[in-house]
């Protein structure tokens, strides 16, 4: 007979005070009353993990359901599970999956087991390369015809001052192998301006793309069409000087496309508005690292969950905005509908004439 083991989440700490009253205590702090000296006790052992049978002689059928009943509405208890990766890059990354999924071994298996493309590999990009790594992620397509320059090393901590020179994806390649010997690295070395561009992935099976780059102009739209052909999820994000947006995250016959997401952004603003946007083309001159870092890691949180659990992050079919002075979160999703035809293969009949254009 296999013994079931229980155990509370990682997070959750119970503390029992000298007038016994009992409290379990992560980010907020919650307190439990009425409880039997055996649920105190209970809770108690479940810190490290218990069996089934042994509470059950513990506690009465009563008590017994009125805990675990209280504990799975607070999604607080667990199985008791090994931790399959103790002494790897990712092995605290284990308790946090874990309040994501009975088998958090398995959610990080999923990590390693994807393809990734990140276009750009510059402020944006590389910043969400070293959290990609770091959380698991193993096979990366880089693509970016730039070099480092030693004006990039203020917010692109992927590289050093040996690096300058170098082409970016290769110097990018070289630290994610540092990093874990065991990625699968492909890189190309080119600027993306068409559809045409992006012919050599055809060869991959992709799970997910990141477009980190802001130039051409139109590149949102070409890897939208891109993506909507291949059935690709995707997602980008852009900084500027006192504010920063990431997303949205689209996802194949779940959300939008960009195009459609645009289109309804568009039809929501005044006629100078929309003019002035269109005719904004130029990138930004100023960066600020910390800045950087903060979008970078918030689009990296979400595609991480996403990627290993099919979580629906904040960005999921939303463009989040951070206003880095007040520091305030807003977010925007399309109005008008959740998903469109166009990941049909077809185009929606409001978004025609912008799918059939780089």
């Amino acid at each position: 007979m296999i013994k079931i083991f229980y155990k509370l989440a990682d997070r959750i700490q119970v503390i029992v005070l000298d007038d016994q009253r009992v409290f379990l205590v992560d980010d907020g702090i919650m307190e439990l009353e009425g409880c039997t000296k055996g649920q105190v006790k209970v809770l108690q052992l479940l810190k490290q993990g218990y069996p089934e049978e042994k509470i059950c002689k513990l506690l009465s059928d009563s008590e017994r359901k009125e805990l675990f009943s209280f504990l799975n509405e607070q999604n607080l208890l667990r199985r008791n599970f090994t931790n399959e990766f103790e002494g790897e890059i990712v092995e605290k990354q284990i308790y946090f999956l874990d309040d994501f999924g009975s088998n958090p071994n398995q959610l990080q298996k999923n990590l390693s087991e994807v393809t990734v493309v990140v276009l750009g590999v510059g402020g944006i990009g590389s910043v969400v390369l070293q959290h990609l790594v770091s959380a698991g992620v193993q096979k990366f397509i880089l693509i970016d015809g730039d070099i480092v320059q030693k004006s990039n090393l203020n917010r692109q901590f992927l590289y050093c001052q040996s690096d300058v020179g170098r082409k970016k994806v290769e110097a990018a390649r070289d630290r994610l192998l540092q990093i874990n010997p065991n990625c699968e690295v492909n890189t190309f070395g080119i600027f993306v301006d068409s559809q045409d561009s992006l012919q050599m992935l055809k060869d991959f099976s992709i799970d997910f793309l990141i477009n980190a780059a802001d130039q051409p102009f139109n590149l949102s739209r070409i890897i939208n069409n891109f993506c909507i052909k291949h059935r690709i999820p995707w997602i980008s994000a852009g900084v500027g000087r006192y504010s920063g947006t990431w997303g949205p995250l689209l996802v194949p016959f779940q959300t939008v496309c960009m195009n459609c997401f645009e289109r309804d952004e568009e039809e929501r603003m005044g006629q100078l508005e929309k003019r002035l946007r269109r005719l904004c083309t130029a990138s930004l001159q100023a960066s600020f690292g910390p800045t950087n870092t903060v979008i970078s890691a918030l689009l990296a949180k979400d595609v991480i969950l996403y990627l290993a659990i099919k979580h629906e992050p904040t960005s999921f079919g939303r463009r989040c905005i951070v206003d880095f002075e007040k520091f305030q979160l807003e977010t925007s999703e399309s109005t008008v509908q959740k998903t469109c035809d166009c990941w049909k293969g077809g185009t929606t009949e409001r978004n025609a004439r912008a799918y059939l254009r780089d």
